[in-house]
């Protein structure tokens, strides 16, 4: 006989796990741990054999079982709790998994504090071993009084209006769900739930401390079983207490209802397995509903109530149907429905449509949901900026603050996304079009999610940024703006501006030395004479500050080095010659050679000044005239620029359109001009001054004036102002 015994401890307590192996003949033989006694009266053997009186070191809570063998166990058992024997009731189990060469029963025997146990087994020969796991949660355990857990922790749940003993009030030992190495065992998965699957656990009710029976099925599941958690959702005992299940809040796929091929060939007529884990909330009641217990009011209520809640919050009707893995079932199900099973027992299954209707009272006298408030603010972000060769891919992650009055689900079909704010082809391009997924299963109001996109970097662009935001329903959220930079390497001809001198700004007609620095970011050495700088105006036009030095109409420079290695400077030095017109002007440089060069470009706006220059000062015309005045005018600028003004600079008026003004006086010098300037000769910053008649238009109105220094049929840079006359009658 083979006897293990391990010893796990939580914050709260103890748990105490004790195993018993039966090998070859069906005879117990005594150990230290789980013994048989002789004190204790023996009944008759009832079928093929009756094992001894076996007693326990400690309070049995859970009793779990396995068996080695080809054939079904046929078995029934019998326990001592207190100070008297139970009746004897069949142990067959209807689910079982292989797990480490034994078959191990799903559900337990829920044993309420038992001693003793005795077992029958029926007449096959081909079982070879029984083993029989005792969980004690109960064992050295610190009393916990039923209100204490519930005032220090607050339930999710209980926000909702739903009071649900969480794990941590259960005491629920996080460190089961992590293997030897701290890996997780059954990470949560999620989907969303249509379908509400009833159980029973059978066995025992959990007695006065249902809560260590709830650990005991969370120890044989998650450990003894090896699936990492408990299987069910949620739990009830039967004061109407729901318990939380499975790790991992709402939506998250637990482990309960699994119809296999065998099972769906027989009774549906179907083919394969069909997992109606997935999409379902699975709903335990501790008890056996088949044989001992009824289903009272508290369970019923709790039931009703459990379903409506989570209804509201999944869109689920109590009464309703809908369809399920492809076939139609009622929103609410036993476990019978969807699987060859007893379950949740008749006692218990007999109830579900008076369950369905008293949920739907529920479900229809909860508050509607107020209208959404949607908002979210930016947390943080992954690494930034990035380095990455061209062509790969990098992981990266972004978190938002639920700032909104609803959760955030990434099961849902509505799930948040992150989109890009700018408009255009996006550089960084993400998996699924941008799509990134929400890692936090559920983020409710105050709590921040993550998300989880890839960044692919572009083999045409060396230095990229793009703006991303959070959108909800398609909005996009203030507040949620977010940027990715990435620079590209890795490339074998790319090339990014070093550095540049020229003047910002010169005048028209002048000349400078132009040196220009690009660095080879590539993983090519460029020769002399096989890359040179072009330089462009605006739509790739020629520049113009275009030299009759430069090689080529738009510049083909060479750079002046024999030859410029991965990571080396190419010097380009250049002749601009200014425009002969006043303005800003812009020009950008692109490498261009014998490969196609990936490069950042650059540009730069160099402003052009006029040597004439000028600033208005005053003028004397009134806002208002007679349409019958010739007034004398007189109008003043200033010389702002560098050269002295002579008498070649004259005034001109412009009526809407440049047409000629209808202030002209046959006096002017011509239709345009005014007059000329009345000093011989203005000196940079002092005024000239410009006298003239002004004659009224017969019609009265409201009439417009651009005055405009001229200087041999070009503008004086500055030398311009406009005005509104009204003429009266």
């Amino acid at each position: 006989m083979k006897v293990s015994r391990t010893m796990k401890f939580s914050i709260f307590g103890t748990v105490a796990v004790l195993a018993i192996v039966f090998l070859g003949t069906r005879v117990a033989s005594a150990s230290p741990a789980f013994r048989s006694s002789e004190v204790i009266d023996n009944p008759s053997p009832v079928g093929a054999y009756t094992s001894p009186i076996l007693t326990m070191d400690f309070p049995c809570t859970v009793v779990g079982f396995g068996w080695q063998g080809a054939g079904s166990l046929d078995m029934s058992i019998r326990l001592y709790s207190g100070h008297a024997w139970g009746g004897w009731f069949g142990a067959k189990p209807e689910d079982s998994l292989e797990r480490d060469g034994w078959n191990m029963a799903t559900d337990p025997i829920i044993a309420a504090s038992a001693t003793k146990l005795q077992y029958q087994l029926g007449g096959s020969d081909d079982i070879t071993a029984i083993k029989f796991v005792c969980i004690g949660t109960e064992h050295g355990s610190i009393a916990v009084g039923g209100n204490f857990f519930r005032s220090v922790f607050k339930s999710a749940a209980a926000a909702e209006g739903l009071d649900v003993v969480s794990r941590s009030e259960w005491e629920a030992d996080e460190d089961w769900r992590f293997d030897s190495d701290g890996e997780e065992v059954w990470a949560p998965e999620y989907e969303w739930p249509t379908t509400f699957v009833v159980h029973h656990t059978a066995g025992g009710t959990g007695g006065s401390n249902p809560a260590a029976t709830i650990r005991g099925v969370y120890y044989w599941h998650a450990v003894s079983l090896g699936w990492g958690d408990i299987g069910y959702n949620y739990l009830i005992d039967q004061n109407g207490t729901i318990y939380e299940g499975r790790y991992g809040g709402d939506g998250v796929i637990g482990a309960h209802t699994f119809r296999d091929a065998a099972c769906n060939s027989a009774r549906f007529g179907g083919n394969g397995t069909v997992n109606f884990n997935e999409g379902s909330i699975g709903i335990a009641v501790l008890g056996d509903y088949e044989t001992k217990q009824t289903l009272n009011a508290k369970v019923k209520a709790a039931i009703a109530t459990l379903t409506a809640h989570k209804g509201k919050t999944f869109g689920i009707r109590p009464e309703d149907q809908n369809v399920f893995h492809g076939d139609t079932y009622p929103n609410i199900v036993g476990h019978k429905d969807l699987d060859c099973t007893i379950c949740p027992g008749k006692n218990l299954y007999s109830k579900l449509a008076g369950i369905r209707t008293a949920a739907q009272e529920k479900y229809d006298a909860l508050p509607k949901s107020p209208q959404a408030v949607v908002k979210a603010t930016f947390v943080g972000q992954s690494e930034q900026p990035l380095t990455m060769p061209a062509g790969t891919t990098k992981e990266m992650w972004v978190e938002f603050r639920n700032d909104g009055t609803e959760t955030w689900r990434n099961y849902s079909p509505a799930a948040p996304t992150v989109i890009a704010q700018s408009s255009g082809t996006l550089k960084l391009t993400g998996s699924g079009s941008n799509a990134p997924t929400l890692v936090t299963a559920n983020v409710a109001p105050g709590e921040t999610g993550r998300f989880a996109f890839s960044i692919t970097a572009p083999r045409d662009a060396l230095d990229v940024t793009e703006e991303f935001a959070l959108a909800i329903n398609g909005k996009v959220l203030s507040g949620t703006t977010f940027t990715v930079t990435a620079t590209v390497t890795d490339l074998e001809y790319a090339a990014a501006m070093d550095s540049m001198v020229i003047k910002p700004a010169t005048f028209i007609n002048a000349t400078q030395l132009v040196t220009v620095k690009i660095k080879n970011r590539g993983t090519k050495t460029w020769q002399h004479g096989s890359y040179k700088l072009r330089i462009y105006d605006l739509g790739d036009a020629v520049s113009r500050f275009r030299d009759t030095s430069w090689p080529g109409e738009y510049g083909d420079i060479n750079f002046s080095e024999a030859s410029v290695k991965p990571g080396k400077l190419a010097t380009f030095t250049f002749t601009f010659r200014s425009p002969d017109e006043p303005g800003l002007f812009y020009n950008r440089y692109r490498l261009h050679g014998d490969e196609a060069v990936v490069q950042k470009e650059d540009r730069s706006i160099t402003r052009v000044d006029s040597p004439w220059q000028a600033a208005f000062v005053e003028h004397n015309i009134p806002a208002a005239v007679m349409n019958v005045w010739r007034l004398g005018v007189v109008i003043k600028f200033k010389n702002t620029g560098i050269t002295t003004w002579d008498r070649s600079v004259v005034l001109k008026a412009y009526d809407l359109g440049d047409a000629v003004s209808r202030f002209h006086d046959i006096s002017w010098v011509n239709n345009y001009s005014p007059a000329r300037l009345k000093e011989q000769s203005v000196k940079p910053g002092e005024t000239g001054t410009f006298e003239f008649r002004f004659r009224s238009p017969a019609e009265p109105g409201v009439y417009f004036d651009r005055f405009v220094l001229d200087r041999n049929g070009s503008a004086v840079q500055g030398g311009e102002f406009t005005l509104l006359t009204r003429v009266d009658k």
